[in-house]
C-alpha cells in the first residue's frame, strides 16, 4: 500500500514560499499573482499504520509549523498546479535522509 503525505508550511513559516512569489512577481512579471504555496509531497510504502502516525510527526513534518495532509490536497479549481522532481538517477537528499530516519523509528 502507498500512502501520500503532503506538507504545507504554516502562514509564518512559509518564507520559501514568499520568496517564490516575489521572485516570479518581480522577474517574470506576473503581477497578478498573489499566492504561491509550496508543498512537499511524500510517496511511502512498506511500513505499518503505526510507524506511520509516528513518521508523520516527526520525520515528514514539524507540527509546530507545518500542515499535514493525507492523500489528497484540497486544491480549488482556479489554482494552477505544477511539480518537480529529481530525474531517474539524481540522487535526493531528502528522499535517503527520510528513508534512514524511517528505518530507525521502525528498526528495520
Amino acid at each position: 500500500m502507498v500512502r501520500r503525505i503532503y506538507v504545507q508550511k504554516r502562514a509564518g513559516f512559509d518564507i520559501e514560499a514568499k520568496n517564490v512569489l516575489q521572485d516570479l512577481q518581480e522577474n517574470l512579471q506576473i503581477n497578478g499573482l498573489t499566492e504561491v504555496i509550496l508543498l512537499n509531497r511524500y510517496d511511502v510504502s512498506g511500513i505499518d499504520d503505526n510507524t506511520y502516525e509516528k513518521a508523520k510527526k516527526t520525520i515528514f513534518s514539524e507540527p509546530q509549523v507545518d500542515v499535514c495532509f493525507d492523500e489528497e490536497y484540497p486544491f480549488i479549481e482556479q489554482d494552477k498546479v505544477f511539480a518537480t522532481e529529481f530525474l531517474p538517477g539524481q540522487f535526493d537528499q531528502r528522499a535517503n535522509s527520510l528513508e534512514e530516519c524511517l528505518q530507525i523509528i521502525s528498526r528495520k
